[in-house]
């Protein structure tokens, strides 16, 4: 089910397997949707494009609006430099209509699998499993009474925000849109390869520091108390604390460092945050093709700067080895982790100065 309004008229509920011809008001809604003038508002548009250029032609027939048609009330939210969530926009703009506080409740509890719970003396066990609208009536029918005041909030909303409503934003709007259905091509083989190197190299690195220290490298707080015994007094393992105290020991062989060096060392090897991109860009990836979608968020600071969700391609490291196209071309290669090394050396921190290679020009 959805909920939607046209103009200022109360808001409405439908059902996906409604047909045409059968409800006046989804008529007009099916006209409108047709009508190329008729602009569509939503908050986090975004959301909404993606579902309706997956699901409106198969459910319907009719093409989905096209994307310079699509506003978005989050956006101008940030262009006024107010909330980006529609909860805090209402009450800083004192709406007559607030966000329903308990939506996130009914949210979970219908559009979200429930967890499995254990048997107790009261309860039998429950599987993994989803809650339809007939198992609870109810609460369903307050989860559609929900929508409708969201509906009311948005409209409120984009009214008041109307003087931001301009064409210089709309067309940015759209460019960004275009670019999130678009999307960004990435080497999805290279990228697998990577992985698996990644993964063997995290497991050896694991293995030597469990090996020296009794611990994995991941149990911090249990790493700051071992350091402190060693003689080390750290105060945290954020990667530029490490790097700039191993910066003092650069000219000390690893042959002849002391145990808490050593395992400094290893703990930032495996600590490259540019490495964890190429399982988020793999778990990103369509299902259909190499291209990762959705990832800009227009106006998300209030300076106007776009902001990225799911891969942070605003931020990609900087190579610190000079022949990084050449290691990517042996990365692509199916190279094995030990020519990696032997060829330009540490593998993660040559993996991480390949980063921006894994995004491709088509």
């Amino acid at each position: 089910m959805r909920c939607n309004g046209i103009g200022d008229e109360a808001p409405w509920i439908w059902k996906a397997g409604i047909k045409e011809g059968e409800s006046n008001e989804f008529d007009k809604y099916l006209d409108a949707l047709e009508d190329p003038e008729t602009l569509v508002y939503a908050f986090s548009a975004q959301f909404e494009i993606a579902i309706s250029s997956a699901l409106m032609l198969k459910t319907w027939g009719i093409e989905p609006p096209h994307i310079s048609r699509w506003r978005c009330a989050m956006s101008l939210a940030r262009r006024a430099a107010l909330p980006g969530s529609l909860e805090k926009l209402g009450e800083v703009l004192e709406l007559t209509t607030q966000k329903d506080k308990k939506g996130k409740v009914l949210i979970r509890k219908f559009c979200q699998m429930q967890k499995a719970k254990e048997a107790t003396l009261k309860k039998p066990a429950l599987p993994v499993r989803r809650i339809y609208p007939q198992d609870e009536p109810e609460a369903f029918a307050e989860l559609l009474e929900y929508c409708k005041t969201d509906v009311l909030v948005e409209r409120g909303a984009t009214k008041l925000l109307s003087y931001f409503d301009e064409p210089i934003n709309n067309a940015n709007y759209t460019l960004h849109e275009t670019i999130n259905a678009r999307g960004v091509a990435v080497n999805l083989d290279a990228l697998r390869h990577a992985q698996t190197l990644i993964d063997q190299e995290t497991e050896i690195v694991g293995a030597r520091f469990r090996q020296l220290t009794g611990f994995e490298y991941t149990q911090n707080k249990v790493f700051i108390e071992w350091l402190h015994s060693q003689g080390c007094h750290l105060d945290n393992l954020q990667a530029e604390t490490i790097d700039t105290l191993l910066e003092k020991y650069e000219d000390v062989r690893d042959d002849l460092a002391c145990d808490w060096l050593a395992a400094l060392r290893m703990k930032q090897s495996v600590a490259y945050v540019s490495i964890k991109k190429v399982q988020t860009m793999l778990d990103c990836a369509g299902p259909g093709d190499n291209r990762i979608r959705g990832m800009l968020n227009h106006h998300g600071a209030t300076t106007g700067r776009s902001t990225n969700s799911l891969v942070q391609f605003q931020n990609m490291k900087r190579p610190t080895i000079k022949d990084s196209e050449g290691a990517y071309k042996m990365i692509c290669e199916g190279c094995s982790r030990e020519m990696l090394e032997i060829c330009y050396g540490p593998v993660l921190e040559v993996i991480s100065s390949c980063i921006r290679h894994f995004v491709q020009d088509v």
